[in-house]
């Protein structure tokens, strides 16, 4: 079982340090052993939440207590819940941008001639 300090997760994850402390301290997910000197060791169970946060929260777009909650009931309909949203959030973006390029060629009129 492998320990990795905080600088290590960071350059593996590309979750800033602040972030995994944030984490820490606000969500019950994960708290990684502390030596002595307060420096934080972060097992395989640690990265495995790190992972699955970062890809709710960064991926996913949630917030993170919606993702820590979802993780903390760890039901696969909540998994299937954030897969429907992932959708519905993209399907929205897609149907604002194709309003926003109609609304542009009524503007402008039509964007060329027509062919027939």
């Amino acid at each position: 079982m492998g320990r990795y300090l905080i600088c290590d997760v960071e350059r593996m994850y590309g979750v800033k340090r602040h972030v995994l402390r944030r984490w820490e301290s606000k969500l019950p997910l994960f708290s990684p052993d502390k030596d002595y000197q307060g420096r934080r060791y972060y097992g395989e169970r640690d990265l495995e939440t790190i992972v699955r946060m970062k890809h709710l929260v960064y991926d996913r777009g949630l917030s993170e207590e919606e993702a820590a909650r979802l993780m903390l009931s760890g039901t696969e309909a909540g998994l299937a819940n954030v897969a429907s949203l992932t959708e519905l959030r993209e399907i929205r973006e897609l149907l604002e941008n194709l309003y926003l390029l109609l609304k542009k060629r009524d503007m402008k009129g039509s964007y060329g001639t027509d062919e027939q």
